[in-house]
């Protein structure tokens, strides 16, 4: 596979798992819809890396955003940062009960907190799907024309 091919497959999963947060918003299942919101915008930020041919281990959005600067991708607004750092937080506290004294975790999470996850979600989705069009839009300026004879 390629590393283009392996991007687009990461790039599909982040898009099923927004999908499966949205139905968890749709089922007042807030804490589930968080999780799902922090994995869409992980694997959509992973598919970046795999499209230059590197795996990254970890779930730090807002550390994915750093390598992903530093191997020349486009620098993240100040939206991304903050939607990054916000939904880091959601990666345990959503799914384990001693993130919460004596609640759990669907306990705690309300449709409020489940929308922003879902637009935080979103905006580095959509950040992620920019960079990827960047990527497709250089590798195809580096391809010679089939007109231009080779020297």
């Amino acid at each position: 596979m390629t590393p283009r091919e392996e991007a687009q497959r990461w790039r599909r999963q982040a898009e099923a798992d927004l999908r499966t947060a949205n139905k968890m918003f749709t089922n007042s299942e807030f804490g589930a819809c968080s999780f799902y919101s922090q994995q869409a915008a992980e694997k959509s930020l992973k598919a970046l890396l795999y499209a230059k041919g590197i795996r990254m281990f970890g779930h730090s959005l807002a550390g994915l955003l750093g390598r992903l600067t530093d191997e020349g991708f486009s620098e993240p607004d100040n939206s991304s940062r903050e939607a990054a750092k916000a939904l880091d937080e959601h990666y345990i506290s959503a799914r384990y009960p001693d993130a919460f004294e004596s609640k759990i975790p669907d306990d705690e999470y309300t449709a409020e907190m489940a929308r922003e996850a879902l637009q935080w979600a979103q905006a580095l989705m959509r950040y992620s799907g920019e960079n990827l069009a960047s990527l497709k839009n250089e590798s195809e300026e580096e391809k010679p024309s089939p007109n231009t004879p080779n020297d």
